[in-house]
Parts: C-alpha cells; sequence; structure tokens
C-alpha cells in the first residue's frame, strides 16, 4: 500500500466518522427536543394548578368569612365568588359549590 493510498483510507475513515457523528447529533438534538417539550407541558400544568389552587385559597377564605349584614358587602362577596368559581371552572370546585351557587 502506497502512501497516496494510507492518506485515502485515512480521509475515507475521517468522513465516516464525521457523518456517523452528525447522525448521533441529530439524535441527541430530537431527544432534547422531546424532553424540553415534555418538561414545558409539566410546568405548564403545574402553573395551571398553582393558579387554580390560589383562586380556591381566595374562594375559601370568602367563604369562610360568613356573609357580610351590609348588602353591598353581601354582594361583593357573591360577585367575587362566582368569579372565581368562573375563573377554576365548576370541575375543580367540586358538586357542593356547583350547586351553592346555582340560582334557583
Amino acid at each position: 500500500m502506497t502512501e497516496a493510498q494510507v492518506a485515502l483510507w485515512i480521509q475515507v475513515a475521517a468522513v465516516l466518522i464525521g457523518i456517523g457523528a452528525a447522525f448521533v447529533a441529530l439524535v441527541i438534538g430530537a431527544l432534547d427536543r422531546r424532553h424540553a417539550r415534555e418538561v414545558a407541558a409539566r410546568d405548564r400544568r403545574f402553573q395551571r394548578l398553582m393558579t387554580e389552587h390560589e383562586f380556591l385559597g381566595r374562594l375559601l377564605e370568602n367563604y369562610g368569612r360568613g356573609g357580610s349584614s351590609d348588602p353591598a358587602e353581601s354582594k361583593r362577596m357573591g360577585s367575587e365568588a362566582l368569579s372565581l368559581i368562573g375563573l377554576i371552572g365548576c370541575r375543580s370546585c367540586g358538586r357542593a359549590t356547583s350547586r351553592a351557587t346555582r340560582p334557583s
């Protein structure tokens, strides 16, 4: 084998190693993007749950006050409670709350 042939084989090996490295980089990039999407979805769900938790805490505080003898304050508390239930959605509040706020 001459020196030129050895140089050609070294170049072929270098090209094949480069192609293999590029393929591995593509696979790793795809896996990284998939993982990033999963993390973002979990983060969005966590943020939604934290917001619902805050609204439910405010709603519990509103109901825990037991109302007010002042009609204006009572209306404000009722409208705040209905607004919070609307933001959260009735499925998070439970059946008792949705029945209690349903018009008769």
